[in-house]
């Protein structure tokens, strides 16, 4: 049928073809070897190199508590990702709960949506990391010609909020001596 469907094609049909099939090719070579960066439209999310750090973060850690009514962002990632064996260093709220709540058995680490979160808990660092990150066409709907030539696109993410316990520090409420 190909043969075909070729018999009478003239030289202007061929070589529109032709064109087509190149810049086909070349989309194709594109999308699927050329290294790109998360702001990819054709990728749909992409999970963030942050969680390294947060899995490394957790793996030091004695004890964790998750809370996140949001199960999609906030708690499902990390039965995934967390390829650890110490799952029972886990205590998992489905709530933001009170601060007490959280902190009552002196966890290492916090882990909060930051959409569910606090601003501060005594005692702990916090740090924003991104779960998870993709190229908004919302955000870039006016400037898509510009965004394909300078690939500066504005991004979407899914943030949480990780509270580390701070360092005790040894000898603290002690008289100097002297």
């Amino acid at each position: 049928m190909c043969f075909v469907a070729t018999y009478k094609l003239n030289w202007q049909k061929i070589a529109f073809a032709l064109i087509g099939c190149l810049f086909l090719a070349l989309i194709t070579w594109h999308v699927a070897f050329v290294p790109a960066d998360i702001s990819e439209p054709i990728v749909q999310v992409q999970n963030s190199e942050d969680l390294r750090r947060v899995m490394g973060i957790i793996d030091h850690s004695s004890r964790v508590v998750l809370s996140s009514k949001d199960l999609n962002s906030g708690f499902w990632p990390f039965p995934w990702y967390y390829r650890g064996d110490k799952w029972n260093k886990f205590t998992f709220y489905g709530e933001k709960g009170e601060i007490a709540t959280l902190t009552e058995n002196q966890p290492d680490t916090i882990i909060l949506h930051d959409t569910e979160s606090y601003d501060e808990i005594p005692g702990y660092d916090k740090t924003t990391y991104k779960l998870n990150y993709w190229f908004s066409f919302y955000d870039n709907d006016n400037r898509l010609f510009d965004y394909y030539m300078h690939r500066d696109g504005t991004l979407g993410s899914t943030n949480i909020d990780v509270f580390t316990r701070q360092p005790r520090v040894s000898g603290a409420g002690q008289t100097p001596p002297g």
